[in-house]
């Protein structure tokens, strides 16, 4: 499977993904340090080795991570200015694929997710959400190279 295609699956349900909506996916290898899902609590032993940032041309943005059991769960929404190498994303929606769906299930949330640029160092991804009686939480580390970015 290509994790940044699989992992740039359009928030909304389709017969395949929607590629005319991204305008470039950023993948970082890593370490998943924390993954807090509803329901299953710690997640960090099931989730991948790497995240994609997807930024979509609406100047919407996301971070997609895979989980074991191909789910894939994603912190979506507007990203606001940088401040130095440190930069926010406003989280709108969760998007929680779930094995071989053709889309993704979209559930509104309230939060941040809060990034440093790849390139000086290990880049790091902080993020958490919530929702009525729901926490989703992430923190991933990137191993430090140069991550792979992909347009569209």
């Amino acid at each position: 499977m290509l994790l940044p295609i699989a992992l740039a699956v359009a928030p909304v349900a389709a017969d395949r993904p929607d590629l005319s909506r991204i305008a470039s996916t950023t993948t970082l290898q890593g370490t998943c340090q924390k993954l807090i899902l509803p329901g299953g609590g710690d997640n960090t032993a099931r989730c991948a080795d790497k995240i994609a940032h997807i930024e979509y041309r609406d100047g919407r943005s996301s971070f997609r991570i895979a989980v074991a059991g191909n789910i894939l769960i994603g912190f979506y929404g507007n990203e606001g200015a940088a401040t130095g190498d440190t930069a926010t994303l406003a989280v709108t929606k969760i998007l929680v694929t779930p094995p071989f769906a053709k889309g993704a299930d979209v559930l509104n949330a309230e939060g941040e997710c809060r990034f440093t640029a790849p390139g000086a160092g290990p880049a790091h991804v902080e993020c958490k959400a919530t929702r009525p009686g729901e926490v989703y939480e992430l923190s991933f580390a990137s191993d430090g190279k140069p991550p792979t970015v992909e347009r569209f």
